[in-house]
């Protein structure tokens, strides 16, 4: 397993009445337009002012359920939509999907109040009251610091303190030694705060990583390797930036995944294994491997006592072993050799080790 530090594209966005406590007006990990809304900060009296909204709303209802019966389409439509609302609510368990439908719920009974004071000659104390709090809710807005989104992107609470330190734009300013100081720990879950948010950039995020192995210092910019994450789910990468301290040595690499999870955005630090490269044939030590004067490569077949040539393409290859593959009709053709003259290798074969040529025969 290797161990990688998540760099995003991301914003911190906070205002000046920080201390007053928050109030999300876009959940976490949904999306924000440019210049949108993000949360608020609570109003100076917004307990005193939510009270009042509060007996306002019950003696809204109670008004209601007073009124004599009042027909249009309007109503009629206001009123099927809350039946829907508290149908659903029944069926759900999330608590922020329940607090949405009881802002709906009271949104919808609000206009149904409104159509009723404004078009019912007995409606005059309805209207009264719903002038009384939309007053309270005017006052309640005027007290309350928004807070906007810069751009567009993903909202996130969970803000940790490193989103300038580490940023995309930074690459060149990183260092093994400045990734390894930052102390994080593997797999922690970044808590969500109640004082400020970040939007993101989360249809690409980077993981800079250290490694030790010759395969890490032998890539190149643009190399395209696969992450296999913890739970077993495979994303696709490729490394965006490469930082060589020693030869010899480890190697930073910052890769880039494109198209990933949300669930990336509650990590600073996450474990994961690389393949470099991946291709499907037969795995044959190097040593296996001779080559014909045409630069034909080849592999020794042994079977009862039989030593037979068999041609082979070689995939990819390491300093120990090999990925290869048979000859098919077009590679015989392609070298003018007789393909009937030759056999293939399969997975339960026994190949030689430094094999010697003198003692082959094809079949």
């Amino acid at each position: 397993m290797q161990l990688g530090v998540i760099i995003r594209d991301e914003i911190v966005v906070k205002g000046d009445n920080y201390k007053n406590g928050m109030v999300q007006i876009v959940s976490e990990k949904e999306r924000v337009a440019k210049n949108e809304a993000v949360f608020r900060y609570l109003a100076d009296d917004e307990e005193n002012l939510k009270n009042k909204i509060e007996e306002i709303d019950l003696k809204i209802q109670e008004a209601l359920s007073k009124q004599e019966i009042f027909s249009s389409t309007d109503i009629k439509n206001l009123e099927k939509q809350i039946d829907n609302k508290v149908k659903n609510i029944r069926k759900i368990t999330d608590l922020q999907k329940i607090g949405e439908y009881k802002k709906d719920i009271t949104n919808i009974l609000n206009k149904k109040a409104r159509i009723i004071g404004e078009s019912s000659s007995s409606g005059s104390y309805i209207k009264e009251l719903t002038d009384e709090k939309e007053q309270i809710e005017s006052e309640l807005k005027e007290g309350s610091e928004y807070v906007t989104a810069p751009i567009a992107g993903m909202v996130s609470y969970r803000v940790d303190g490193l989103e300038n330190t580490l940023k995309p734009e930074n690459f060149e300013e990183y260092t093994i030694e400045k990734l390894e100081g930052l102390n994080l720990k593997t797999g922690k879950i970044i808590p969500i705060g109640n004082e400020e948010a970040k939007v993101i950039n989360n249809f690409v995020i980077y993981v800079a990583t250290v490694l030790n192995s010759e395969i890490a210092r032998n890539s190149k910019i643009g190399d395209k390797v696969t992450f296999t994450l913890a739970n077993g789910e495979e994303i696709d990468a490729k490394i965006e930036h490469i930082i060589k301290k020693d030869e010899e040595k480890d190697v930073l690499i910052v890769f880039k995944l494109a198209n990933v999870k949300d669930e990336f955005i509650e990590y600073r630090k996450i474990s994961y294994n690389i393949t470099w490269w991946s291709k499907s044939g037969l795995k044959v030590p190097n040593d296996a491997i001779l080559e014909d004067e045409n630069q034909n490569k080849y592999i020794v077949k042994e079977r009862a006592g039989n030593y037979s040539k068999i041609f082979v393409n070689v995939l990819k290859q390491n300093d120990k072993y090999s990925i290869v593959e048979n000859y098919t009709a077009e590679d015989y053709e392609k070298n003018k050799i007789d393909a009937s003259k030759y056999g293939k290798v399969t997975e339960h074969d026994m190949i030689l080790m430094y094999p010697n040529a003198s003692k082959l025969k094809t079949n």
